[in-house]
């Protein structure tokens, strides 16, 4: 929809040579100024101190006002907008004289920020404008009292391709095997030697500094709690009640909390002492001491290189009550001797795992005996080997072999070209073209010809003044004629739901088209029982071409109390946002078919199933009422974990590289239409591929699937291999989203072409290899997108309107299956 915009930003970039735009970043660091009251120090840029590029981020200063008096103030951070305008993320509060204060603040970083870029905020005197909807005061800027630039350091603000885990707690607990860099000036340190993506482990975060909203939480794709306890308000490192809120919301919106239970004094479970009690697996919990480690190793490390402790630990052991929901307690890892130690509940679009095993016991946490890709990958649902092929004592070190050529594979890279307004561009541009060849020849050549042949050329000024007269009325006229005279936005949306939750989580990018000059109010439907949405303006990754500003550049404000709303200013052309929305079913996703006699429907796990047995893989029917057929449709079924695998020998030799789940994958090869009338039989899905009718699914191995989403590279393309940008290929990368981190990992033993890495920028938090842990089953579908236009689920709204929404969503719907934990192996100590 921008074709509008193209001829308004062409004059812009004239004007930029000569007027400095507003809102531009500022050179270098300045201190609070001294000769204001409240003095501003920045004690957080992101929560741990660490931020990502393209991301919402949270900072977090320090105020300290000198004043004699309490008095209300109003803090504003100011953002950066691709248009040029200036977001200002705003907060009222009160300060009190001569005390330290910590506030939050939440603003989006673009893509092409680092560290070194700086951020200002400022404070002012509250004074009341006015009442919002909700009735509260709604204050405006007053006299200025502080002000300070925000400059983080250059390690403080990660690349927008990189992974983040945030740890509460001072040691990483082997996850730091997730981010290996490769030596400098060799590869980006967003790539991981041997992996795709690296993951940044973050250690050091505390209950007391923790956000106080879910947007300060999300740039972590997940939490490892392995320190402090959610206890009281007023005591000290605890957690407090907004704290205990956003954390629910970062996890109801798919975040993934996991929690090592401390050997001595855990109150987890305690129901008086604990403000997270209501997301807590529904289990009791057995504390064993002294317990022999051995038995546990193949839960824990399986290279006999590494030291592994002898001296007892601390086991918790889970019991899963009778009258539980399968779903607020999943058996995800049992012990040697069958009690479960790890154990899951899911949370709307997230879920909360609890971890008996003692991991900050010295052994663990500092003598390097644990091992990620034992252990982690079994928890998180990832998939790689973490450590050099050496060191498995499996042929020579792949990092001596691997070359220093790998190509970017961003798996949400066709975002910009999904919501691109490229039709309409189209035509402006052409019929533009067409109006100045008929002017230059009418006012050129054609005119002076027709005028000669009638003897006068001596008014061809005449004519040439007529005919820019009329080709000027014709061009305004075509352009208001072409412009869009309505709300509408083109979107690439992603929607996620978890069968029998009540919660579905959805993102949203679109070119949304406003039509009128001024400023119009932009807003996400509000969430049911969740904590608010958010709607922010989104730049495209790697395009600093884009951030065309306009020389009327504006300020709009932002509230931290309600991101979801945004007054942005308009000029008739399309503003590129992203819209973040959870809450109550917003469509109505796949469900099981109730059976004749009534009861509900159900999906089940056959236990004879193929290839051991004759059994289609599931049993159960699926219908959907989505407003549209689902196309390229996969079923991916998690049957189980794989067997643990022993200490030495040939367990370790293993592929530890290969899924560490038994999966089956089915693709459904014609569209899924709504309707009951359209019902999917998964026991003809699912059953033996050669007994499949035609319209049927084609079965393959999980792995086959996943080699597809990330193709071989090319041959002869040893420095930068060519992205593919067939249909098929951009379906698998969006489709692959959802399975990025199980996806295998490059080729280490090939240095004849550069190896592609898959990567992402925008969809951070949005893979769902954790269910891989556990059986269930997967259905991505697409609606919409090559040429057909569908519906988003996210409500977007401007100024009380609801916006037409066209493009494609990706729909992923999981049904969890029954708990099965994985098997020790037989010569496993112990047994």
């Amino acid at each position: 929809m921008r074709w509008a915009s193209d001829y308004v930003r062409a004059v812009v970039c004239l004007v930029a040579l000569l007027v400095p735009a507003l809102g531009a970043r500022g050179q270098g660091a300045l201190a609070s100024d001294p000769n204001l009251p409240v003095q501003v120090v920045l004690d957080q840029f992101g929560a741990g101190d660490i931020a990502r590029s393209g991301e919402w981020t949270g900072v977090r200063v320090r105020l300290r006002d000198s004043a004699s008096t309490s008095r209300e103030v109003l803090v504003r951070l100011h953002g950066l907008d691709p248009d040029g305008d200036v977001p200002v993320s705003t907060r009222d509060l009160t300060l009190n004289p001569g005390v330290d204060q910590f506030v939050w603040m939440y603003v989006r970083l673009p893509f092409n920020f680092k560290g070194g870029d700086d951020l200002t905020l400022s404070v002012y005197e509250a004074r009341e404008g006015g009442r919002k909807p909700s009735g509260e005061p709604w204050f405006a800027p007053g006299d200025l009292l502080g002000r300070a630039t925000l400059t983080p350091t250059p390690n403080k603000v990660m690349d927008s391709q990189m992974g983040l885990t945030g740890v509460i707690g001072p040691r990483t607990l082997g996850l730091s095997g997730y981010s290996e860099r490769p030596a400098a000036g060799t590869l980006s340190d967003a790539y991981h030697l041997r992996l795709h993506e690296n993951v940044e482990a973050v250690p050091g975060l505390t209950p007391a500094s923790l956000p106080d909203s879910w947007l300060g939480l999300t740039q972590y794709e997940t939490i490892v709690w392995a320190g402090g306890e959610p206890l009281e308000l007023h005591e000290p490192n605890k957690l407090d009640p907004r704290q205990a809120e956003a954390i629910r919301d970062y996890v109801a919106r798919g975040g993934h909390l996991v929690i090592v239970l401390p050997a001595v004094g855990q109150v987890w479970t305690n129901r008086e002492s604990n403000r997270l009690k209501d997301i807590m697996p529904s289990v009791a919990v057995q504390r064993n001491e002294s317990v022999d480690p051995a038995p546990y190793r193949p839960l824990l490390n399986i290279r006999p290189t590494l030291r592994y402790p002898t001296k007892g630990i601390t086991v918790h052991t889970f019991r899963v009550p009778p009258d539980a929901e399968p779903q607020d307690a999943m058996e995800v890892l049992n012990g040697p001797d069958g009690r479960c130690v790890v154990v899951r509940r899911l949370v709307g679009a997230g879920a909360v795992t609890l971890v008996g095993l003692d991991l900050n016991e010295t052994g663990f946490s500092q003598g390097g005996a644990l091992d990620a890709e034992v252990f982690w990958h079994r928890v998180l649902g990832w998939r790689g080997k973490l450590t050099p092929d050496d060191q498995n004592n499996a042929g020579p070190n792949a990092a001596s072999i691997f070359g220093t050529s790998r190509t970017p594979y961003y798996m949400d890279g066709d975002i910009p070209s999904e919501i691109a307004q490229t039709g309409k561009t189209a035509v402006g541009v052409i019929a533009g073209f067409f109006v100045f060849l008929a002017y230059w020849l009418v006012a050129g050549p054609v005119g002076y010809t027709v005028l000669k042949a009638r003897g006068l050329q001596r008014h061809a000024w005449v004519g040439f003044v007529g005919a820019t007269i009329v080709f000027t009325a014709l061009a305004w006229g075509g352009a208001a004629g072409l412009r869009p005279q309505r709300l509408e936005a083109r979107h690439f949306t992603l929607l996620d739901h978890v069968y029998g939750q009540p919660v579905q989580r959805a993102r949203l990018w679109a070119s949304v088209f406003l039509p009128g000059y001024g400023e119009s109010r932009v807003s996400v439907g509000a969430p049911s029982g969740l904590g608010p949405n958010a709607v922010t303006a989104w730049d495209t990754p790697g395009d600093d071409e884009s951030w065309a500003k306009f020389p009327d550049a504006r300020e709009y404000a932002i509230e931290n109390a309600d991101p979801g709303t945004v007054l942005v200013p308009t000029r008739a052309t399309s503003k590129h946002i992203q819209a973040d929305w959870a809450g109550g079913p917003a469509w109505k996703m796949p469900m099981p078919v109730a059976g004749e006699d009534g009861r509900p429907g159900a999906i089940t796990l056959n236990p004879d199933a193929w290839p051991a047995g004759t059994a289609p893989v599931l049993s159960g029917v699926l219908t959907h009422d989505l407003p549209g057929p689902l196309h390229d449709v996969l079923i991916v079924v998690f049957r189980r974990q794989d067997t643990l695998r022993a200490s030495g020998g040939d367990g370790v030799n293993a592929a530890l590289d290969q899924p560490i789940v038994r999966a089956t994958a089915f693709r459904v090869t014609s569209d899924w239409a709504p309707g009951t009338a359209n019902s999917l039989d998964l026991g003809i899905v699912t059953g033996r591929p050669a007994g499949i009718a035609d319209g049927g699914a084609g079965s393959v191995d999980l792995s086959q699937v996943l080699g597809d989403i990330i193709p071989r590279p090319p041959a002869a393309y040893t420095i930068a291999a060519p992205i593919p940008n067939d249909r098929s290929s951009r379906v698998n990368r969006l489709t692959g989203l959802a399975l990025l981190h199980l996806l295998p990992p490059p080729n280490l033993q090939d240095n004849t072409v550069s190896q592609y890495a898959a990567l992402r920028r925008a969809t951070h938090g949005w893979d769902l290899s954790r269910w891989a842990t556990q059986p269930s089953v997967m259905v991505i579908g697409h609606l919409g997108g090559d040429g057909v236009d569908a519906p988003s689920p996210v409500p977007l709204i401007v100024d009380g309107e609801a916006v037409p929404t066209r493009g494609r969503t990706v729909v992923r719907w999981v049904y969890p299956l029954g708990t099965n934990p994985p098997s020790f192996p037989a010569e496993s100590p112990g047994r």
